[in-house]
Order: structure tokens, then C-alpha cells, then sequence
């Protein structure tokens, strides 16, 4: 679903400032408030029988307000301190890659309370952590003290991601540089 952040930002300034801010933990949230937007207009609709609830549904943000913190003005002006936000850029994709899949998220079921968590990772991360303590709330009070988790592997979650290969427009570049092309990954 396609997420414009001008109309965020209209709507509400703190969930905008919030999204621009913290955009890997709050797009999460958002992914989640539409899973239950989808499913809840398909237990209201009624014509049902024609339609299919569609399990996973993302948000896709664009129109990102037009300042300098979020807006480059060449792919070579990104910055490791870029990492983990959202930036505009234009530029012209030179070559794609293939579709490819990866598992972006686990869940781990503790082995003394059976508590279940889900731990994700980034594309760049190799492998999944597992929480280093339990800390699910007891029935009778306190938090479980479990240390070891067993890896429910068949409730792993795959997501897609593709290269791209993108050049700085030509007409943004100066005469005395030639083009410049960087490879990057997205889901």
C-alpha cells in the first residue's frame, strides 16, 4: 500500500515526525494497522465471496517533505549515516537483479514457559540472535528467567528483496565528473 508522507504529516505532525524519525520501528506498527485495516473490511464486506484477504500487506512511503535531511541530491551524497532512514533520490536504474528471498524474521518459543517471540534481522545481518532471556510475564506474577529457546522453524517469515543498480542523473552531474553508479538493495 502506497503511504503518501505529505498526507501523514497533514493528518497528524507527532506520527509523521515519528515515521520520518524512527522509520524501522514504527513501519512495523504500520505494517500491522493495515493487516488489521485489510481484515477488517473484509469481515465487514459484504460481498466477500468475490474478494481475497491477502495475509501481508506493507507500507510503501513516498513524497517525502522536500528538506535536505531527507531529500540527496546524488546517489554519491549518501552517507553511512543514511542508514535506517528514509531519503529521497533520483536517479536513473542502469540494472536490476533478480527477485531474490530471505528470511527476515524467526520466532523462538522459550523452553521453560513456552513463551514465543519473533526476532527479526536485517538484509544485512547473516544470522538470527534469540532473545538472551526470556522475561515473559508469569502467571502468578514476575517474569520467566528462561535462557534457552528452541527455533520453531516452520514459522519462518521470508521477504522478498531485489539489487538495483541506479546513476546519478546526467543533468545533475558537472561537466568534470562522469557518471556515477552504485548498487543497492530493497525490499
Amino acid at each position: 500500500v502506497y503511504v503518501n508522507m505529505l498526507d501523514i504529516l497533514n493528518l497528524s505532525t507527532e506520527v509523521g515526525e515519528a515515521l520520518l524519525s524512527h522509520p524501522l520501528q514504527i513501519l512495523p506498527y504500520s505494517d500491522q494497522a493495515l493487516q488489521l485495516s485489510v481484515a477488517h473490511v473484509f469481515g465487514n464486506s459484504f460481498d466477500r465471496e468475490r474478494m481475497l484477504l491477502k495475509g501481508l500487506v506493507h507500507s510503501r512511503v513516498h513524497s517525502l517533505p522536500p528538506f535536505p535531511d531527507f531529500t540527496k541530491s546524488s546517489v554519491s551524497s549518501i552517507r553511512s549515516s543514511d542508514r535506517g532512514r528514509l531519503v529521497t533520490l533520483i536517479g536513473t536504474v542502469i540494472r536490476t537483479g533478480a527477485v531474490k528471498s530471505t528470511e527476515g524474521a524467526r520466532i523462538f518459543t522459550c523452553t521453560m514457559c513456552k513463551g514465543v517471540f519473533t526476532v527479526r534481522k536485517s538484509l544485512q545481518e547473516a544470522s538470527f540472535v534469540p532473545p538472551s532471556i526470556c522475561g515473559a510475564p508469569k502467571p502468578r506474577g514476575g517474569v520467566c528467567q528462561g535462557t534457552k529457546f528452541m527455533d520453531a522453524e516452520t514459522m519462518a517469515y521470508n521477504r522478498d528483496y531485489q539489487e538495483i543498480k541506479l546513476q546519478d542523473q546526467v543533468t545533475r552531474l558537472s561537466r568534470l565528473y562522469s557518471p556515477i553508479t552504485h548498487c543497492c538493495s530493497g525490499r
